[in-house]
């Protein structure tokens, strides 16, 4: 399994902080870093902090290089990830495990690998989450499916709707497990097309809507599976926790918690004093 992050500069004490912690746990993973708009001195320090571990390597990408975007570039930083999940997978890589720069980690990530790399695991794993949808309370991507369906708002018109953002809510992608077969790579190769095609792409929840769409277009035809636990109550969910709980394998420090939640500041800077070698 590999672990693929990407951040800009804004964010990578975050990024830094995730990676030392997911080392603190004993994750000695192969960790990809995707630099984006780093300028020559800001790459330097970045790389620089990381310079004693051997299995951390970094690529670049600017938003100038995206010809699909329009004006917002934090869109970019968004909507750019199925471009390398992609060009991963097909390059022979194992399994991908993608987290969002925001994150900590708190646990042994064994769990994730065996669900995308052992027989019997699933294609993917992500949070999917209660949500409401048309004033109805829906679970999981196939309830909101037919909750659209029933109100007319086929996931399959998606990118006409201006109603994108319901779709995206049923789903956290900040921890995403894929493991790495042809199934998944349909899918991702799917996922980018309609992103970087959609006029929606500026959109709040573009990326995760589209993935959900990808998702229920090639489910049946592939027989896909994914584990999300969206039959547990969400403080028991193993992949991602937005609620900082102190029994929590992944926290995801979402919207204000990111800039003055006590305890997820206290956990960036725990991690990013903390020096190792790898």
């Amino acid at each position: 399994m590999r672990i693929f992050l990407w951040s800009d500069p804004k964010y990578f004490h975050m990024t830094s902080a995730l990676v030392k912690s997911a080392r603190y746990h004993g994750n000695n993973y192969e960790v990809t870093i995707l630099l984006m708009d780093f300028n020559d001195d800001q790459k330097e320090k970045a790389t620089k902090i990381f310079e004693k571990d051997s299995k951390i390597e970094f690529i670049q990408a600017s938003h100038e290089d995206f010809g699909f975007l329009r004006k917002d570039r934090f869109e970019f930083y968004r909507n750019c990830r199925p471009r390398y999940f992609k060009n991963m997978l097909e390059s022979g890589s194992d399994s991908v495990l993608t987290l969002g720069s925001n994150g900590i980690i708190r646990t042994d990530l064994e769990f994730i690998r065996k669900i995308i790399e052992d027989d019997g695991g699933c294609d993917f794993c992500f949070m999917e989450r209660t949500t409401e949808i048309n004033g109805k309370e829906v679970r999981n991507i196939h309830e909101a499916d037919r909750e659209m369906l029933r109100r007319r708002r086929s996931p399959a018109r998606l990118e006409k709707s201006r109603k994108a953002r319901e779709l995206s809510r049923i789903v956290l992608l900040g921890t995403h497990g894929i493991r790495n077969n042809s199934r998944t790579i349909a899918v991702i190769k799917r996922w980018q097309e309609m992103i970087e095609q959609s006029r929606f792409i500026e959109s709040r929840g573009s990326d995760m809507g589209l993935f959900v769409k990808a998702y229920l277009e090639l489910e049946e035809k592939l027989g896909l599976t994914k584990e999300t636990d969206w039959d547990k109550p969400r403080s028991e969910n193993r992949f991602v926790d937005t609620h900082l709980r102190d029994n929590a394998n992944i926290w995801f420090a979402k919207s204000r918690n990111k800039w003055n939640n006590p305890k997820y500041l206290e956990a960036v800077s725990f991690f990013n004093n903390r020096e190792y070698s790898l």
